[in-house]
């Protein structure tokens, strides 16, 4: 008389390798998007933080660093009132930059941890 064996498969082990490697796209594709959020938001809060920073101007003080998005003059009026006191064009272009100072200091971190000290 035989015992009956039993057989126990993994829930992963058992799909067909196109199942698999949907699977592993999928959870590739939530680390990127992942990484994607958290540097933009890294980003913007760098730009936000710099706003504190004044740069002299001729008359009046510039904040924001590489780029001036925050005014406290108007420059086309000559009155602190009516005119914009946040330039978004100019502040979306200063998150673009720290997004992008972010991606290569990612990429060098990543490069040497591959290479080794």
């Amino acid at each position: 008389m035989t015992n009956p064996v039993s057989i126990k498969i993994h829930p992963i082990a058992g799909r067909d390798s196109a199942s698999q490697k949907s699977e592993f796209m999928r959870r590739a594709t939530d680390r990127r998007l992942f990484l994607a959020l958290t540097l933009m938001a890294i980003a913007i809060i760098i730009t936000l933080i710099t706003g504190f920073f004044v740069l002299l101007g001729p008359l009046f003080f510039y904040y924001g660093f590489p780029l001036p998005w925050r005014l406290d003059y108007c420059p086309i009026l000559g009155v602190p009132y009516g005119c914009p006191t946040i330039y978004w064009w100019a502040f979306v272009i200063d998150v673009l930059f720290y997004a992008a100072l972010e991606c290569g200091l990612l990429l060098v971190y990543a490069r040497y941890r591959v290479a080794g000290p």
